[in-house]
């Protein structure tokens, strides 16, 4: 790697390092522009009359403040008439973004007519031209943002405009990405079709580029071939990415029949995977392929789905193996035929039992018609022991496979978008019908899942629809969307006496849940009232006891309903189960009752907005939000109110104006209306919104409300209360921001002669409107005054005072 030094005087010198060797370094992240150094300029020592020399510079002096001697810059550290060296980088790009101590943006097309340390306080000013940078349409600007853990963005003026934290807000708005992702969470915890997305409108100067940018996303080595044209390189990085998981299914086949007949016992294995995943299919395809290689080999299917259909399955064998006595009266012919395939005179046999959910089911014992009676072991006890023999097991229940053939357990995993679309495509009456690009969006939307997709197909052919027809179907509300998945249709590979629709089969899984653990049941019903991402088990209600709790949380793991994500307490929920559970209750008129729940809940979690618990509330966020909009909690709700309060105030707190406003702004309609204009609580509520209104750049209507705030505190508790001074000090910067400095001047110079007489020369507030009126004297030229002023806060802050924090959750905006 080739790194970037700054000498005397302003040069600039390279150094080589092999990869264990490379010390820490920043990194530089910009548009090119006219006359950027290049690699034959660092050479040739030429360059410093170039436009780009001065940005060079200043990075590299940003870089030396940051305490790194070496920084790194596209343009010039690498030698791109050698095209084995451009490979090698554009191959490492990713990793050398990853491993920089920082990443300085350097945003060519942003100006901020503000200088020093306001700058992000003045963000309303710099924020739309931030917004509409075209360095966020940038293919190779992608990975940029992703890879550093310090991302720190400036104008073209040099100046700080923040960081990828302090701007998630905008970012996330503007990018689309996930928050998680912007967080540093791994990039496989996201699939394939979401990473795409991501670069899915984002330009290249060189068309092959448009893949290319993409390799450290997916951590795929690929050799470039400039040349090869957009859809060439986009389908090598496909085949790429495929290639990596691709044959996950066929690599299931391969597990399955390479622990077959091996050993000298019975060789049990289960499979495992959410309901409608492809279980039945795979243990399918085994038995046939058994069949064909083992040609001696008997193979028995047992739907082991209810009693009556696994009773019947073994009198079949029974019958079929010629088993003696079968057909008595009080014969036991799960006894029978387990002592027959136990023999080791007996030929080699496969045993498949087919949704084995509950192998703890009672059995029907000889002579007990109708009646049953309780096994200890339940079927269990009726497996035969045999070197000679295999048993697989498909379940929904990962506990009921781990304890029937641990440590032989086969996960599915999510079939590939190509493998779906090929399901989809196959199965289609009129393929002229359908379009690729909404062929790739239905099974996106269906989550790849074969069950809802073969139930889409047997819909759209006997409606003789086109796809983009039932895709329409799928973006209604939730209701329309889980009729449509309950809607009953044949297929080929169930049984018929089984109920085909999705939302069924998860309904059955659902009911077995409840059965068997309650507490599980009521986290499901808990997380469907939030959103389906990013939960944080912290989150979840508490249980009787620890043990309690993880064990619930492992059953809907079983199921495959949630996955967690790697290195963090974190889970998500299968978008098709979330709709699912909350149609299930809402039949069981429980949905509007859990929503009050997960409010109540949010709210007792929610901690105060301060920066040090940001990591705390951010993850709540989403899942406030997706409960506060459900519409089934009255409005008038107080533990609604106080979770929208947090919910706004955090969500100013991270920059996200737009979306604080519209919760504050319904508070403090509803408190005005319950509790009139000068509650404490409603004035409070009008406080915060006069902040998000500022910070949204609409000075006046700000200005307006937090006037109103000062006058109703003044009347109820006097001009000099701790209170009205906080509000005065944050408002009266409203007139400043507007250009109306000789007011700005008056009432700062007023709010600070009364901190100075009731709270002292040192208090926070106090310092806080110093502070500000400090700027406005720097605004109106008094440089000496402002300089004095500044000072005089700085000495206090440094001698650790000033720091006592006021009741409002803003105070260190």
């Amino acid at each position: 790697m080739r790194l970037l030094t700054l000498e005397k005087h302003g040069n600039v010198a390279w150094a080589e390092f092999n990869r264990d060797e490379t010390p820490p370094y920043a990194i530089l992240s910009h548009r090119w522009g006219i006359e950027e150094v290049t690699f034959l300029d660092l050479v040739n020592r030429s360059g410093k009359s170039k436009v780009g020399y001065h940005k060079i510079v200043f990075y590299g002096e940003q870089a030396a403040l940051d305490g790194l001697q070496y920084f790194w810059v596209d343009t010039c550290c690498i030698d791109k008439r050698n095209i084995t060296e451009l490979t090698e980088a554009i191959n490492s790009m990713f990793r050398w973004y990853r491993n920089a101590t920082k990443c300085y943006v350097y945003l060519s097309d942003v100006s901020t007519s503000t200088r020093g340390p306001n700058v992000e306080i003045f963000r309303s000013t710099w924020e739309p031209e931030f917004r509409s940078s075209k360095w966020f349409t940038r293919g190779w600007t992608l990975q940029e943002l992703l890879a550093p853990v310090s991302v720190i963005f400036y104008s073209s003026q040099y100046e700080r405009l923040g960081d990828k934290h302090s701007l998630i807000g905008p970012i996330h708005e503007i990018t689309g990405i996930p928050r998680m992702a912007l967080d540093g969470h791994p990039l496989d915890t996201f699939s394939v079709t979401e990473r795409m997305a991501w670069a899915s409108k984002r330009q290249t100067t060189e068309e092959e580029d448009s893949a290319y940018c993409l390799l450290g996303i997916f951590s795929i080595f690929m050799p470039l071939i400039y040349g090869e044209g957009r859809e060439n390189a986009l389908r090598r990085l496909e085949r790429e990415v495929d290639g990596v998981s691709a044959a996950c299914r066929d690599s299931s086949l391969a597990d399955l029949e390479g622990k077959l007949f091996v050993g000298e016992q019975t060789t049990k294995t289960a499979i495992v995977g959410l309901g409608g995943i492809g279980k039945t299919q795979l243990a399918l395809k085994l038995a046939y392929r058994t069949q064909a290689k083992y040609k001696n080999c008997s193979v028995f299917w047992i739907p082991a789905t209810d009693m009556d259909s696994l009773h019947q399955a073994y009198q079949d064998i029974a019958e079929q193996l010629g088993i003696a006595g079968w057909d008595e009266e009080k014969a036991d012919v799960k006894k029978l035929v387990q002592a027959h395939l136990s023999q080791a005179e007996t030929r080699p046999w496969l045993l498949v039992f087919d949704n084995a959910d509950e192998m703890g089911m009672r059995i029907r014992t000889p002579g007990s018609e109708p009646g049953f009676t309780p096994g200890p072991g339940g079927l269990k006890e009726y497996l035969p022991k045999s070197k000679q023999g295999c048993i697989v097991f498909t379940t929904r229940d990962k506990k009921t496979a781990i304890k029937l053939t641990a440590p032989n357990v086969i996960e599915l995993p999510e079939m590939e978008e190509d493998g779906a679309i090929q399901l989809l495509q196959k199965s289609v009456v009129n393929p002229g019908l359908h379009v690729e690009q909404h062929a790739k969006a239905l099974v996106r939307e269906l989550t790849y899942l074969p069950l809802a997709i073969v139930q889409a197909v047997a819909y759209i052919n006997e409606n003789s629809m086109a796809l983009a027809d039932y895709l329409s179907l799928l973006r209604e509300q939730e209701e329309a969307v889980i009729e449509l998945l309950s809607e009953a249709f044949e297929d080929d590979w169930r049984y018929p006496w089984m109920k085909n629709p999705v939302a069924t089969t998860w309904l059955i899984s659902f009911e077995q849940i409840r059965r068997r653990d309650a507490l599980a049941a009521d986290y499901l019903s808990f997380i469907a009232c939030i959103d389906r991402k990013d939960i944080p088990q912290s989150l979840l209600p508490a249980g009787s006891s620890r043990r309690q709790e993880l064990e619930a949380i492992g059953t809907l793991r079983a199921y495959s309903f949630i996955t967690r994500r790697e290195q963090a307490a974190v889970f998500d929920l299968h978008r098709l189960v979330h709709l699912a559970t909350r149609s299930w209750l809402r039949e069981e008129g429980e949905l509007s009752h859990w929503t009050k729940v997960a409010i109540t809940r949010l709210d007792d979690v929610f901690p105060n907005n301060e920066y040090q618990k940001r990591a705390q509330w951010r993850i709540l966020l989403q899942h406030a939000s997706y409960a506060l909009q459900s519409g089934l909690v009255s409005p008038n709700d107080n533990r609604k109110l106080s979770l929208a309060c947090k919910y706004g105030m955090s969500m100013f707190k991270d920059g996200r104006y737009s979306e604080a406003e519209a919760p504050l702004q319904e508070v403090v309609q509803v408190r005005e209306s319950m509790l009139g204009k000068e509650h404490p609580d409603t004035l409070d509520s009008m406080y915060s919104l006069a902040l998000i209104l500022g910070y949204k750049g609409l000075f006046q209507d700000a200005e307006e409300l937090g006037i109103q705030v000062i006058e109703a505190r003044r009347r109820l508790l006097g001009s000099y209360h701790l209170d009205v001074l906080t509000v005065a000090a944050k408002i009266v910067l409203l007139h400043a921001v507007q250009g109306k400095w000789n007011e700005a001047e008056r009432l700062e110079e007023q709010t600070t002669r009364h901190c100075l007489q009731v709270l002292g020369a040192e208090h926070a507030v106090t310092l806080e409107c110093i502070q500000n009126l400090a700027i406005t004297y720097m605004r109106q030229g008094r440089w000496k005054e402002a300089e004095q002023l500044i000072m005089r806060v700085t000495e206090a802050r440094a001698r650790g005072l000033g720091d006592q924090a006021s009741r409002y959750p803003d105070q260190h905006v």
